[in-house]
């Protein structure tokens, strides 16, 4: 079995794979950026809770922080329907990188992983 992959490798992978999505708005509808959208989905995946980023704005409203910054480097938390907005002009080949990335070290033995990237390679 391989060394694994750390947290920070999976997010640099991530944010390097985010950083060459090119810019798809027009207008003035800049507020936040691709980055924080598709870092900000990630974060619900990883901390397993649907309300995670609502949570995190809430927290940085009456503590000034938050984990969503502090553990993935998100600068302005977007909404839900915001980080949709962003994140579904994205053509999804463009996100396969840090998911093949990250499953490539998982362990063949345990079976649901192997399966689940098995259906999902088709």
């Amino acid at each position: 079995m391989g060394k694994g992959l750390k947290f920070d490798e999976m997010l640099d992978m991530l944010k390097a794979t985010l950083a060459e999505i090119p810019e798809h708005r027009g207008g003035q509808n800049t507020q936040y950026e691709i980055m924080d959208a598709g870092l900000s989905a990630f974060s619900v995946f990883f901390m397993q809770s649907p309300s995670f980023l609502a949570y995190q704005r809430e927290m940085e409203r009456k503590k000034g922080q938050n984990n969503a910054r502090s553990l993935f480097g998100v600068h302005e938390i977007p909404c839900d329907a915001q980080t949709r907005n962003l994140l579904d002009p994205v053509e999804p080949t463009r996100l396969g990188a840090p998911f093949w990335g990250v499953t490539r070290d998982w362990p063949k033995v345990d079976s649901w992983r192997s399966i689940a990237v098995s259906a999902a390679r088709g």
